[in-house]
């Protein structure tokens, strides 16, 4: 280990990380109150996460030499960037959604930040924010309790009630199953993810309900989950169900319309209208956000509900391959892990997901994946350390 890995790797040691648990519980606090805003002009917001990751900056370029170590992610996000502007010569159309990705390669760093000061404790960080949430959401339910019933007995898409994140009741069922992950290792794991079943099932996300599922087939799969926990795991796959169905059966009645229903169908008009749309400019793609613009069949839809042809079709090819590359080694790490690191399983979990959800350049995303690969890189350089030494 050189003396500036152990510089990076003993960074903060003897100094207070009060002052940057604290700016970074209100950075993800922020992240997930998604609907906050101070202040819009158009279509363009400045949130409260904006105004907070600026603190992080000095830390960036402190040690701004540590950014060689994941080369890969910030050649996507020179594609990302670069074809947008080629994109809107091109096509005269420069979409908002390139002030987002300019603030994911923003968040990415923080995550590296983050988890050089905090280590593992940024996910107790992350949980404490996640157990606020889940309060602000029962709270929520509780309020608009006359309106869920009303949806119970009329249902139909979802409840209309308002939300704390962006994209409406669907993707708050996304993000609260997703921070599910969060407590993977702890004791109340179990606990997040029944309460996670219980909002899909009252907003009737059956995405909501996939990535509860694919959470279990990854704890099912992990190294640490013992005899008798997969057997409380096989049995979940069918508890779950009997409660999301005792809960709003309307919620299981959609899952078995998937292709069938009017949302299915929209985005299948969509995904099928693509092709023409890719060969227009498969290369460089069209620029952030205007892939749903350069589609035969709009249907009013802000994005493609699916993220990685939506890469393609904003970015190009060469965009695409490099972001299923990163998800790829992300697997391979993985895999070879034994499903262990609940980082890289909310990585994967969030590429299921993505598949049908998500409009691109989401910060949560953004921020934990530097998280992640600072944390392998971190643990590498650790391990290589240790091996010369034994030596």
């Amino acid at each position: 280990m050189t003396i500036q890995e152990k510089k990076i790797m003993n960074f903060g040691v003897g100094q207070s990380k009060r002052f940057f648990v604290l700016i970074f519980f209100l950075l993800f606090i922020t992240m997930n109150l998604q609907n906050a805003y101070l202040f819009s002009i158009g279509s363009v917001s400045l949130k409260f996460y904006h105004v907070i990751s600026l603190v992080f900056i000095p830390f960036i370029f402190k040690y701004l030499k540590i950014s060689k170590m994941y080369l890969a992610t910030i050649l996507l996000f020179y594609i990302f960037i670069f074809n947008s502007l080629l994109a809107s010569i091109v096509y005269d159309n420069l979409n908002s959604l390139i002030i987002n990705y300019l603030f994911s390669i923003l968040a990415f760093f923080i995550g590296i930040i983050a988890y050089i000061q905090l280590n593992d404790r940024v996910i107790e960080v992350m949980k404490t924010v996640s157990i606020a949430m889940f309060i602000l959401v029962i709270g929520k339910m509780i309020i608009y309790k006359n309106e869920i019933v009303y949806f119970f007995n009329n249902p139909y898409g979802h409840p209309v009630i308002p939300v704390f994140y962006g994209g409406g009741v669907n993707l708050e069922a996304t993000w609260i199953s997703l921070s599910t992950l969060f407590f993977w290792n702890s004791k109340y794991f179990y606990v997040a993810l029944f309460f996670s079943s219980i909002v899909s099932g009252v907003y009737s996300s059956r995405i909501g309900v996939i990535i509860i599922f694919v959470i279990l087939v990854f704890r099912l799969l992990s190294k640490t989950t013992k005899r008798i926990e997969k057997t409380i795991i096989l049995s979940l796959f069918f508890i779950i169900p009997t409660v999301i169905y005792f809960v709003n059966p309307f919620t299981l009645e959609r899952m078995t319309k998937i292709g069938d229903d009017a949302g299915s169908q929209g985005r299948l008009a969509m995904w099928e209208s693509a092709y023409p749309a890719i060969l227009e400019s498969p290369l460089v793609g069209h620029g952030a956000g205007n892939a749903v613009n350069n589609l035969n069949q709009v249907d009013n839809a802000g994005n493609v509900h699916n993220y990685p042809l939506q890469v393609l079709l904003d970015f190009g090819l060469i965009a695409l391959l490099l972001y299923l590359a990163i998800i790829v080694h992300v697997a391979i790490r993985t895999v070879k892990g034994r499903f262990e690191d609940p980082l890289g399983i909310y990585i994967l979990t969030f590429f299921v997901a993505s598949l049908v959800q998500f409009r691109g350049a989401e910060p949560i995303f953004w921020l934990i994946f530097g998280l992640y690969e600072c944390k392998y890189y971190m643990g590498k350089r650790e391990f290589k350390a240790k091996e010369v030494q034994f030596k």
